[in-house]
């Protein structure tokens, strides 16, 4: 029973987040922080000190490790809600592997977006910029987003394609 109650929060987490994502530009509260409370609940439920702890790193690990990059202004929280909520329900094992595929993924959409776009050499030459000012000079300004709305990447959907792509891999 518990593996159905995981299963369908991970199916309902990774499609509402992906079509709120690409129609709204948002990944909501109301789904994400359900789904690591009941990740965190469902590990509880078994009583066993590794799948507790397991759920708990799980939910934990993509805060603590992708942080710097929302105070960066590079990453939405929402998308490092969604990536708690599925290390939560998942486990911590899947979700770092998750994360690992969502940005090899997200990478891949982002370029197709810019060459579609017709501004890869611009937005590369920001991102060199950016870079070079941080390294340098140690300047913490945030990264720039959707100025023009030109640079929006739905990132819950690559996400979800990561999870999907994880399951498929760990079978």
């Amino acid at each position: 029973m518990l593996e159905i109650i995981r299963n369908t929060m991970f199916i309902y987490l990774i499609i509402i987040s992906s079509i709120t994502d690409i129609k709204e530009g948002i990944v909501k509260n109301n789904v994400t922080i359900p789904s690591l409370l009941i990740g965190l609940i469902l590990g509880l439920s078994t009583g066993e000190l590794t799948v507790i702890r397991d759920s708990l790193f799980g939910g934990l690990i993509p805060f603590v490790l992708l942080f710097p990059l929302f105070a960066a202004g590079v990453l939405g929280a929402g998308d490092i809600k969604l990536l708690c909520g599925l290390g939560g329900l998942m486990g911590l094992d899947f979700i770092l592997n998750c994360m690992l595929y969502a940005f090899i993924i997200g990478g891949i959409m982002a370029l197709v977006l810019m060459i579609y776009r017709k501004n890869l050499r611009r937005r590369l030459s920001y991102l060199y910029n950016y870079l070079t000012a941080f390294f340098l000079y140690r300047s913490t300004q945030l990264y720039s987003k959707n100025r023009d709305g030109e640079d929006k990447l739905p990132l819950a959907l690559a996400i979800g394609l990561g999870a999907v792509v994880t399951v498929i891999v760990k079978q």
